[in-house]
């Protein structure tokens, strides 16, 4: 798949709040080994744009440690460490939690 498509349909998950869609896109994302065709700094810094202008959905914070992660990995954990600080206790976020420590291991 190509990068653009994964993260297209993840951000779209992320507005619908559906977050079984976002964490198959995420993972489709991850499964990707190089990034080509694809400005991932612009990705970056739509992702936080999106999660300042909308603090109220962590989940941009997960999408945007997934994208991190390719080009950083340390701001990646810590996004992911922020993450789960923030939603630990929502149900809501239960399967993005588990996949965000699953990467930390």
């Amino acid at each position: 798949r190509h990068p653009a498509v994964c993260i297209n349909h993840g951000f779209f998950g992320i507005k619908q709040k559906n977050y079984d869609r976002v964490l198959f896109w995420y993972n489709e994302f991850l499964k990707i080994d190089k990034l080509e065709d694809i400005d991932i700094f612009s990705v970056i810094t739509f992702l936080d744009d999106e999660y300042n202008k909308d603090n109220s959905e962590p989940a941009f914070l997960f999408g945007l440690a997934i994208v991190n992660g390719f080009l950083d990995p340390q701001k990646g954990k810590r996004d992911l460490h922020n993450f789960i600080k923030l939603t630990k206790n929502h149900e809501d976020y239960k399967l993005l939690v588990r996949r965000a420590k699953e990467l930390l291991k």
